[in-house]
């Protein structure tokens, strides 16, 4: 085998055959690599930055306008799930902070509003 490896002339595909010839034969796993690091958000963050966009707007955005706001605002790239995921989180219960006006159109409402969402 060292003869073979010694002959390519691609040092990754050698290197890669020294890693598995060194590997303890039968356990049928390939090497670990080291997990990449989570890039995750804080808590919250983007829900509260969904709210925050859409109260300071002074009219209902499309899902897409509060995508751009919020990424432009967490400077950073933001999964649109995310974004999503908070808009539906945030238009349930009895006192929702938002409404959606038709489908992929939000508004805030008022935070004096006690109004109940029925149905």
């Amino acid at each position: 085998m060292v003869d073979l490896i010694d002959a390519l002339s691609h040092p990754e595909v050698s290197e890669w055959l020294e890693v598995l010839s060194n590997c303890k034969s039968g356990s049928g796993r390939s090497p670990r690599r080291e997990p990449e690091p989570a890039l995750r958000r804080p808590f919250g963050e983007v829900a509260d930055a969904v709210l925050q966009v859409l109260q300071e707007a002074d009219t209902e955005l499309s899902y897409i306008e509060i995508y751009r706001a919020v990424n432009d605002q967490l400077r950073g790239d933001v999964s649109k799930s995310s974004v999503k995921n908070a808009l539906v989180r945030a238009r349930s219960g009895s006192h929702p902070p938002l409404i959606r006006v038709s489908p992929g159109r939000y508004v805030a409402l008022p935070k004096n509003t006690n109004a109940r969402v029925l149905g």
